[in-house]
């Protein structure tokens, strides 16, 4: 059986302001064994797109993920896979933006010895 699962728009834009990371979750069918994460930087997510392999309904935008960097926008979609291999379609089209900026935080300030 077939679950809709979702589709996540990465935006990763720096505005500035530094963002804490953040994770991709799903609902997936409850005879889903392993799931695919793909991740496209132009158009459509296809199932040539590079991905993540995952035996959990999440992961974490960090990064290096699937290729992720500063200054791209990404379009992530995830398929599912039951235990005899067979692979879901792609999540649906709709989704979430995401301004995301992987550089560190700036260093703490007012450090003292008392």
């Amino acid at each position: 059986m077939k679950k809709v699962l979702f589709l996540v728009l990465v935006s990763a834009i720096c505005f500035g302001a530094k963002l804490k990371l953040k994770t991709m979750t799903w609902t997936p069918d409850e005879q889903a064994v392993k799931f695919h994460v793909y991740c496209a930087i132009d158009g459509a997510v296809d199932y040539d797109d590079p991905f993540v392999e995952l035996t959990v309904p999440s992961l974490k935008l960090e990064p290096g993920v699937c290729g992720l960097a500063d200054g791209q926008n990404y379009l992530l979609a995830v398929s599912q896979f039951d235990a005899y291999g067979h692979e879901s379609d792609l999540s649906p089209e709709g989704g979430i933006s995401l301004a995301a900026d992987f550089s560190p935080l700036p260093a703490p300030t007012n450090v003292v010895i008392e």
